[in-house]
């Protein structure tokens, strides 16, 4: 199933009665012949003592074979009728769910071979979960703390917002004495809190895609420093600090010129 660039697959006429042939990945492609049809180039693959000379037919998509978390190197492919190996991979394609055909699949593997040693069998999607686990572990625990500092941040400016207006609650209420509107006031406190607010997003910002970095081994496919995710996460920062912002300006645009003056 992976995807061919160029060239053509095995087919059943490569056996061991042909030239040993051999498909490339785009990588090895890039790295010897970057500006050539690598189709049809010779190459030897073997050991010291043991070098077989093959013939390109085709190149393929890069694929992580080991892991997620591993790099793309140089990967070659030859047909298992020319170079038959005592161990090997196979993969079944199913329709429907893998996991109930698992037992059925190693029955008929067993049944054809009885003396067939299966060291494990286990669905496609088994194995990615158990190479991304100790990541997903990870990114697990980091976004747990995220939304910890999260809640400490609202927490944090509604206090520093409701100590502001607690300390200017005789100004509000010379304000609205004097004829300022509810809403004016309203309005006052809640540019305050969310000044704050932006003061954080703005050093918050640069200070993310500085340290993007260090995310790199726990993100696969996603950027770092993605714009929808830092567009999404300064407006979900800024949305929680208008929630912090609400509680103590409308407490402040509610507060009686008598009261307050008397508060003093």
């Amino acid at each position: 199933g992976i995807p061919l660039a160029r060239g053509r697959s095995f087919d059943e006429h490569d056996d061991a009665s042909r030239d040993p042939v051999v498909m490339i990945n785009e990588s090895m492609e890039r790295r010897f012949w970057p500006n050539e049809d690598p189709v049809g180039k010779r190459i030897k693959i073997g050991t010291r003592n043991l070098v077989i000379w093959m013939t390109i037919i085709g190149v393929v998509k890069d694929v992580r074979n080991v892991g997620l978390a591993a790099g793309i190197g140089y990967s070659a492919y030859t047909p298992f009728a020319q170079g038959p190996a005592r161990g090997m991979d196979m993969a079944v394609r199913t329709r429907g769910d893998p996991q109930a055909l698992l037992a059925t699949i190693t029955a008929e593997l067993r049944r054809a071979e009885p003396a067939l040693l299966i060291e494990r069998a286990q669905t496609m999607q088994d194995r990615i979960d158990q190479s991304v686990a100790p990541r997903r572990l990870n990114s697990a625990l980091l976004g747990l703390f995220a939304m910890l500092a999260l809640l400490l941040s609202l927490v944090g400016l509604y206090g520093v917002v409701a100590f502001a207006v607690r300390q200017r609650t005789r100004e509000f209420g010379i304000r609205i004495a004097l004829g300022a509107s509810s809403g004016r006031v309203l309005l006052l406190v809640l540019q305050r809190g969310m000044g704050l607010a932006a003061i954080g997003v703005a050093i918050g910002l640069p200070a993310a895609i500085a340290g993007s970095r260090l995310l790199t081994s726990l993100l696969f496919g996603i950027r770092t420093t993605d714009p929808t995710v830092l567009g999404t996460v300064s407006l979900l920062v800024t949305g929680v600090a208008l929630v912090a912002c609400s509680v103590p300006a409308w407490r402040a645009s509610r507060v009686a010129p008598i009261e307050a003056l008397r508060s003093e």
